[in-house]
Formats: C-alpha cells, sequence, structure tokens
C-alpha cells in the first residue's frame, strides 16, 4: 500500500494544473471544523486510491468564494478539470464510498 497523497492546495494557479488531468476530490475544510477533522481521517483511508486536495476556506478564501463554498466541509469531485458532482456536510466512510461509486472511482 502506498502512503497517503493527500495534499493541501492555497494557490488558485496550483490548484487549476493539478486537476486538469484524472479524477480529484476536493476537500473545503477548515482547522476549527469538528465534522472536517473526522472526514479528514475518512478521507486518508482512501487516499491511495483517489487523488485528495484538501484546501483550507481561511487560506484560501478567494478559491472557496470561486466555489461558492457555504458550508464546510464541502467536497467537489472533478475530473479532467469539469466538476462531475459535490456534496456538502459530513459523509461516512460507507456513504463517501457509495457517492464515489456512482462515477466508478472504485475506492474499496
Amino acid at each position: 500500500m502506498t502512503s497517503a497523497m493527500i495534499t493541501d492546495v492555497v494557490h488558485v494557479n496550483d490548484f487549476e494544473d493539478r486537476i486538469q488531468t484524472g479524477i480529484h476530490l476536493v476537500d473545503f475544510w477548515a482547522l476549527w471544523c469538528g465534522p472536517c477533522r473526522i472526514l479528514s481521517s475518512i478521507l486518508e483511508e482512501i487516499s491511495d486510491k483517489i487523488s485528495i486536495i484538501k484546501i483550507n476556506v481561511e487560506e484560501a478564501e478567494e478559491l472557496a468564494s470561486r466555489f461558492d463554498i457555504q458550508s464546510i466541509p464541502t467536497m467537489i469531485l472533478f475530473k479532467d478539470g469539469e466538476i462531475v458532482d459535490s456534496k456538502g456536510g459530513f459523509m461516512s466512510n460507507s456513504a463517501l464510498i457509495k457517492w464515489l461509486k456512482e462515477y466508478g472511482v472504485d475506492v474499496c
């Protein structure tokens, strides 16, 4: 098994480059958010199966505003630079896996 591939990204240019090819799960979060911390450990479990990019909304306000993030955690699924779907609020491990499988992402 490979090591976790979770990456924090705060620069818009960096973000754009990273999501252009493949499938990426982008997690908008904040340090003070309890559900975000719990979700982070769930994301760690699947990070060897899908690219996960974590965006701290307090450090990347412009990016959070661009995607109209109203609450956290919010996850956006990108494929080849395009938004496929998004989910707001906490998701359990099983709900997250089910959601990703709907888009052909096998994280089991």
